[in-house]
């Protein structure tokens, strides 16, 4: 039977992998791997990445309407404002409105100049590095940026504790925010700058405790709804003072000015399992674990053809007891049990450098095992002492 030859493709947005792989075509032979790489493409060459940062650019844009459209609805339930005050234009240096709260002992801004402000932060809330959600070092434009505001601020003596973003862009435009002069010759926005989100978050809710009880119906809920943290039982945030016409999703978290949503690979986009009709378990769960070790056992192949219960049983055995193992212990394993060497371990877990990760069963019994193994764990050397 003649050989044939096959390409496969993993194309992604800046990188295509591919490999070329030849079988005799019998049933139950695992194919050949002939050879195998990567193409990287040059971050500004690949269309894709293009495509991605006007994608991008309109999801932030959308965002930003949606954000100011929760916040009006808050203050229009409230009755603080009117729609037509909430639909006037806005002021003409927002950032000098804000910085003059911070500065001045006393309040100064009334409901009106207080929406200009909070609807200027809402284009301006800071970068939080996609805090939520990011799973690798961020390289991008937006790091650049965020030192970029770091030296600004540096660059002016003020401190990045203490200090805040507005008061930062009017030191760069010889803006004094206790003086009437509110114009400048510099456009801020040109400074390419993006603050981080814990300065930009403080100095908000700085401005807010001020006016704290100075304004009607400023009080702590109202804070909470706009700005409390993403994290523990704050993830309901925005609902805080109920406003009807806002619905937002469960994986929403904090409140309308600094909340986000949650990407949905952090709790699952399968939501029922089409088999038994329960909720899928979260991918750090035991049950999710269980249900992936069992998977990677069952795609096992030896000779070209699956492991046996009791093969599986055995190596089943040996993942058990220390909860974690990597791809050369599972090869070596699965040889040993099997008498053979023919399987496809290598492919499977030796190829990706992220396959290894899968190789893992209770993360509490391999880190114990690590510990007590493994000289560069950090608790090796107490692990020794401690009661069994």
């Amino acid at each position: 039977m003649p050989i044939s030859y096959k390409l496969a493709f993993d194309i992604g947005h800046s990188s295509i992998g591919w490999a070329v792989l030849t079988s005799d075509g019998k049933l139950g032979t695992n194919p050949e791997i002939l050879g195998c790489g990567s193409v990287i493409f040059p971050k500004d060459d690949c269309l894709a990445s293009q495509r991605r940062d006007h994608r991008r650019t309109r999801r932030n844009i959308r965002s930003t309407r949606q954000r100011i459209s929760r916040m009006r609805k808050l203050l229009l339930h409230l009755e603080v404002l009117s729609e037509v005050e909430l639909d006037a234009v806005g002021h003409s240096a927002p950032h000098y409105l804000a910085a003059q709260a911070l500065f001045s002992e006393s309040p100064t801004l009334d409901w009106t100049k207080l929406w200009h402000v909070l609807r200027w932060y809402a284009h301006n809330r800071g970068y939080d590095g996609n805090s939520r959600w990011s799973r690798q070092d961020d390289d991008s434009d937006d790091t650049v940026k965020e030192k970029a505001a770091l030296d600004l601020m540096s660059k002016h003596g003020i401190d990045t504790k203490t200090g805040s973003m507005a008061e930062t862009i009017c030191a760069e435009l010889g803006i004094n925010p206790l003086d009437k002069k509110i114009s400048s010759a510099k456009p801020y926005k040109t400074l390419n700058a993006a603050f981080p989100r814990a300065i930009v978050r403080s100095e908000v809710l700085r401005i807010l405790m001020k006016h704290l009880g100075h304004l009607p119906k400023l009080d702590q809920n109202f804070i909470d709804t706009l700005i409390a943290p993403n994290s523990g039982n704050d993830k309901q945030a925005w609902a805080t003072i109920p406003v009807p016409s806002i619905k937002l999703p469960r994986r929403y978290f904090g409140g309308l000015l600094f909340g986000q949503l949650i990407p949905r690979f952090d709790n699952r986009i399968i939501a029922s399992c089409p088999i038994s009709g329960q909720k899928v378990p979260n991918k750090a769960s035991r049950d999710y674990l269980e249900f992936r070790w069992a998977m990677l056992l069952a795609n096992i192949r030896v000779n070209g053809t699956s492991l046996s219960a009791e093969q599986r049983r055995a190596i089943d055995a040996i993942m058990r007891k220390s909860g974690r193992l990597t791809p050369t212990e599972l090869r070596k394993a699965v040889e040993d049990i099997s008498g053979s060497k023919d399987n496809n371990i290598a492919a499977s877990f030796e190829i990706h450098p992220d396959s290894k990760d899968a190789l893992e069963l209770d993360p509490a019994l391999a880190y114990a095992d690590s510990a007590a193994t493994n000289k560069r764990n950090s608790l090796y050397p107490f692990w020794q002492h401690l009661p069994r």
